[in-house]
């Protein structure tokens, strides 16, 4: 179970490279079979985190929920779909939150594991003061906190993604996710196994795991 992470693939390690999944047409222009090469060519999606990629790409999910323990790679798989959709989809705004905009820094930026994601010729600015990076056909990805909740009423992302929203501020999704409305972005929440308190947190988290459950469009895996 340990060996499920998706990691860097080693020079010598011998696979096939994925072949890029159907992708929704709206809001997208014609995607060269070489970005999508470019992309995964370093990154070994195992089964289900592959499931997690094909309800976003192949299937319209606009509400996809992971309760995953953490050698799951929930991070990592969030990651790579909201890169991947600020790569196919010109001038997106795309946002990864943690609990605190310092986790945000520690745990993703400070690693580059953002900013080295892709091959450096996708990437036109890396700017550490946002944890922003701005890709070759002007979208970008940005990272940040709940706690920075006051910041984003009024935005229209095209994507984001909610890691460990449990330990969100609870006001963070009631003041961010209506500014996904308007332009119909997938919201990816993850999280590790809460811990069956009555916290505000661990009501939202189990409220949108129910939704995830229930939408027609929504997508929801638990795994060890």
């Amino acid at each position: 179970s340990h060996e499920r992470l998706m990691r860097p693939l080693t020079a010598n390690q011998k696979r096939t490279v994925a072949r890029p999944t159907k992708t929704p047409t709206s809001n997208l222009v014609d995607i060269p079979v070489q970005l999508i090469h470019d992309l995964n060519k370093n990154w070994f999606l195992y089964p289900g985190q592959a499931e997690v990629a094909k309800a976003v790409f192949a299937d319209g999910k606009r509400l996809v929920f992971l309760q995953c323990g953490r050698k799951y790679g929930k991070t990592t798989v969030m990651l790579y779909c909201l890169v991947r959709w600020a790569l196919t989809h010109p001038n997106a705004q795309v946002y990864w939150f943690a609990p605190k905009a310092k986790q945000a820094r520690e745990i993703v930026w400070e690693s580059q594991r953002l900013q080295t994601f892709v091959p450096k010729k996708y990437v036109t600015k890396i700017k550490n003061t946002e944890m922003r990076v701005v890709f070759f056909n002007g979208s970008f990805v940005k990272l940040d906190g709940s706690d920075e909740y006051e910041q984003y009423r009024g935005i229209e992302p095209d994507a984001a993604g909610y890691d460990e929203l449990k330990d969100f501020d609870h006001r963070f999704d009631t003041s961010f996710r209506p500014n996904l409305g308007p332009k119909k972005a997938p919201l990816i929440v993850a999280g590790t196994p809460p811990r069956n308190d009555v916290s505000p947190g661990e009501m939202k988290f189990h409220a949108l795991a129910e939704e995830a459950k229930r939408r027609k469009d929504g997508f929801y895996k638990e795994c060890a």
